[in-house]
């Protein structure tokens, strides 16, 4: 049913890939695996027996270019990009799916997302009043971490061989070709600021938050969303 595909530099992140892709309820799936520029000898013990692929990519390689080499090795109909650091809650692609069959859409993803702020413990509503609604040339995005398509539509539309922006690239291209494309509710995910310094700047973090609603303060973000 769904291919997921998520890429990955963070060996420390793994736990939480596997986790993301262990919840999701739906039936038939299977997760494409980017190692870029790294391995881990025994992953591949780890994971015999489950519905993982895995792809070792160089360093250099552009993020774009990965994400189009996962789609490559991917079986089912339709393609779900994950990132490695964030929460995707266990009905996350069942709404998803649900949506793109109701609407009739190519691509569903989230405009409006919860945000959690590690260092603060603060949880948050980003860009609040974008749900529920078809996407234009003239309103905007959908976050890249929660594109779901059809795969025919990775026939059609390449993501950029970029290192960033590729999540822009690939939705731009989409517009020009005129794909209906619609965002979901911002429920079942969480985009994650992590306190260390894989992400990027406390600048960057003050920019969000100017487009944020406070919510409460948490210390255990799995523990709200169950």
């Amino acid at each position: 049913m769904v291919s997921i595909i998520t890429c990955t530099k963070r060996p420390e992140f793994l736990g939480k890939i596997f986790e993301n892709f262990e919840r999701q309820q739906v039936e038939g799936k299977e997760l494409i695996l980017v190692l870029h520029g790294w391995s881990q000898n025994g992953i591949d013990v780890r994971m015999e027996g489950q519905h993982i692929k895995i792809i070792h990519m160089p360093q250099e390689t552009p993020l774009g270019q990965c994400f189009n080499e996962a789609i490559k090795h991917a079986k089912y109909d339709h393609i779900a990009r994950f990132d490695d650091d964030d929460w995707y809650g266990d009905l996350y692609l069942t709404e998803a799916l649900a949506v793109m069959k109701e609407k009739n859409a190519a691509v569903v993803g989230k405009q409006t997302v919860y945000i959690y702020f590690e260092k603060e413990q603060q949880l948050a509503v980003l860009f609040e009043g974008k749900e529920n609604r078809f996407i234009h040339q003239n309103n905007g995005f959908l976050a890249g971490s929660t594109f779901l398509f059809k795969r025919e539509i990775a026939e059609k539309v390449k993501f950029p061989p970029v290192f960033i922006g590729e999540d822009k690239g690939f939705i731009e291209k989409c517009k020009s070709l005129g794909l209906p494309m619609y965002a979901s509710s911002r429920f079942h995910y969480a985009y994650i600021r992590y306190e260390d310094s894989h992400h990027t700047s406390d600048a960057d973090n003050r920019r969000l938050k100017r487009h944020c609603l406070p919510l409460v303060k948490i210390n255990d973000l799995s523990a709200y969303f169950s």
